[in-house]
């Protein structure tokens, strides 16, 4: 690695511990599911299905970004509008 350059390492969450942490947090119809490093959008499109008012992905790098959206944009049972 050289001075400068940048690093991303994408590691999705697994599916358990992505309900664990949903239900742990329990959203509800006021709250916003907001996900910084959101990657392909896995927890994302978990959230939607649930109750929350609306969830928020933030991704910084932009073709890994396009991939989520995509993923959005194709989930089933959506509920939340998403961003």
């Amino acid at each position: 690695m050289t001075a400068g350059e940048d690093v991303h390492l994408y590691v999705p969450l697994a599916y358990g511990q992505a309900r664990k942490v949903l239900r742990t947090l329990g959203p509800t119809r006021n709250d916003v599911v907001m996900d910084v490093g959101c990657g392909l959008g896995r927890v994302l499109v978990m959230a939607a299905r649930g109750p929350a008012r609306q969830v928020i992905g933030v991704e910084c790098d932009p073709l890994i970004a396009e991939a989520a959206r995509s993923n959005l944009s194709r989930r089933p049972a959506k509920k939340s509008p998403t961003t």
